[in-house]
């Protein structure tokens, strides 16, 4: 025997040596691979799908993914579930519109704070998490494009004596829709389950749904198909939101979002409907058409008479009435001694056909009226054709008006009311109560004080200039005196010095002399190509007087 293993040893390994370097390596590349693919998956970070679950659910949950193919989940404590961290937010999505998990939480509290952060910055920091889990669930459902969710979480105030001072914990889910989708009945139900299921202390009741249309989702019971109130409520409110959804699709590429409100006020009446039939089928045996067409009866009434003449002898003339016998083909004929002068008969006959018997309650609601506000901003709109918007607002919400029997024309104004008036801004100066300005009239105004003051100020410009060339030329004119003058007097300095009768005005130093010397250096400082022209014709002058 060991001789034989030493012999498939030998033939091993002669096999492996034969095998390349090239194949050894490959084949420890693919391990490798293999091993860090392993470690990967298993190392993968999870998330809490739900917690606290009860044993029923956590056998229905399990079932759940297991028939949809979900393969990568652990169970932690055997009442809390937990996949990969990229499933986490659709699996939650799917499995709370399907209605499960809601015996545990489905999420447990989480922080990214340090070990130095004080109690209010980890509750702060577990909430915020909790808000942004929550708003990446919502946004897998069908037809919501973005959504955000708020949570106050309220107050305890254990040491407080007055209980009424107790704040109740309260969410609230903003939704942005898809081309002015809505949320269904069953998706604002699951959302609120699993916003209430998620904060501890936080009563359904108290989860509040809106999108960014202004609709509304109030919670809706599972009894509403029972209790006609709350499904008359539920049906307003879901035509409410249908027809504001569909007006403000209509108005919001005219006028933005922000600058058209729409408030929808439906009437449902619900009503039941109450439905008893029944069904007989024919027998086999008539199926061949021997009762030709006829129905089959279901029951047979019979009652008759018979009375013996008493003063016929026994017996009778042969052949006459009272000597024939009681008739045997009366039904449930009793047994006679022939001694009887009267025999009376009645009863009822029931056949046990085959049937279908019903009984059907029908509760349904029909919209009865519908009233439509709308609001625009005048203040970016400016004018509005206000007959026209109606007209369209009541075709987009299928709203019809009545109709004069004289002009044929429909009146919508009973239904559909629309107003362009500017919004209003609490950071614009508030109008004065009762005032009747319109705007043109305050632009005309604005318009009319910034004409007249740039009127003004050309004004002012033109005279300021004509000011300062009036000036100007006065002093010209004055330094073409005292040039005059200057000229004059060295002349007359000049002659009575050819003469000997007086001394040179340039070096005369008497004040008026000063002054003069100093005008005349400045204006020819100043007006240099006067001062020369002057001089050349005060020369010219000398020549001509030579």
């Amino acid at each position: 025997m060991s001789e034989k293993l030493k012999g498939y040893w030998e033939k091993a390994k002669g096999l492996l040596q034969k095998v390349s370097k090239k194949v050894y390596i490959a084949l420890a590349v693919l391990l490798v691979a293999a091993l860090a693919f392993v470690i990967y998956l298993n190392s993968r970070p999870y998330e809490v799908l739900f917690a606290d679950l009860s044993a029923s659910e956590m056998t229905s949950i399990l079932s759940y993914l297991e028939e949809n193919g979900i393969t990568k989940y652990q169970v932690e404590d055997s009442d809390t579930i937990l996949v990969p961290r990229e499933q986490e937010a659709a699996l939650k999505a799917k499995l709370v519109q399907q209605g499960y998990g809601l015996s545990g939480f489905a999420y447990t509290s989480s922080s990214a704070t340090g070990i130095l952060s004080t109690e209010s910055e980890r509750k702060a920091s577990q909430l915020k998490d909790l808000e942004g889990k929550l708003s990446a669930v919502v946004r897998s459902f069908d037809g919501v494009k973005d959504a955000v969710v708020n949570i106050n979480p309220g107050d305890d105030q254990d040491y407080v004596l007055d209980f009424s001072a107790t704040m109740e914990a309260t969410a609230a889910v903003v939704l942005e829709m898809k081309d002015g989708a809505t949320l269904k009945t069953e998706q604002a139900q699951a959302i609120r389950d699993l916003v209430a299921h998620s904060v501890k202390g936080l009563s359904i009741d108290y989860v509040s749904i809106t999108d960014t249309y202004g609709n509304t989702y109030s919670a809706a019971g599972d009894d509403v198909d029972v209790d006609s109130s709350a499904l008359k409520m539920r049906l307003e409110e879901e035509q409410e939101n249908k027809i504001r959804t569909e007006v403000l699709q209509v108005l919001i590429p005219w006028y933005g979002r922000d600058n058209v409100k729409v408030a929808v006020n439906c009437t449902v009446d619900v009503s039941q409907v109450v439905e008893d039939s029944t069904e007989v089928y024919l027998p086999e045996w008539a199926d061949d058409g021997s009762t030709n067409g006829r129905g089959i009866v279901g029951s047979r009434v019979y009652n008759y008479v018979y009375v013996r003449d008493g003063e016929e002898t026994e017996g009778g003339v042969v052949g006459s009435t009272t000597n024939a016998d009681i008739p045997e083909y009366v039904e449930d004929l009793p047994e006679l001694n022939g001694t009887e002068d009267e025999v009376q008969l009645s009863g009822q006959t029931d056949y046990d056909n085959s049937r279908s018997e019903k009984h059907i309650i029908r509760t349904a609601g029909y919209l009865t009226d519908c009233s439509i506000s709308v609001s625009i901003n005048s203040t970016t709109a400016g004018v509005v054709d206000v007959n026209a918007v109606r007209t369209h607002v009541a075709r987009a919400a299928g709203i019809t008006g009545s109709v004069d029997e004289t002009t044929g024309q429909e009146y919508l104004g009973d239904k559909v009311s629309v107003i362009a008036q500017p919004f209003y801004d609490p950071d614009a100066n508030e109008p004065i109560p009762g005032s009747s300005v319109e705007m043109w009239m305050i632009y005309a105004a604005a318009g009319g004080l910034l004409l007249f003051l740039l009127i003004l100020v050309l004004i002012l410009v033109l005279r300021r200039k004509k000011k300062k060339k009036r000036a100007e030329e006065e002093a010209q004119r004055q330094a073409e005196f005292d040039m005059a003058e200057f000229l004059k007097a060295a002349a007359d300095s000049q002659m009575a010095n050819s003469n000997g009768a007086g001394a040179d005005v340039m070096n005369i130093q008497s004040e008026r002399s000063i002054e003069l010397r100093h005008d005349i250096r400045k204006f020819a400082e100043d007006n240099p190509e006067i001062a020369a022209q002057m001089l050349r014709t005060w020369l010219r002058g000398d020549d001509d007087d030579a």
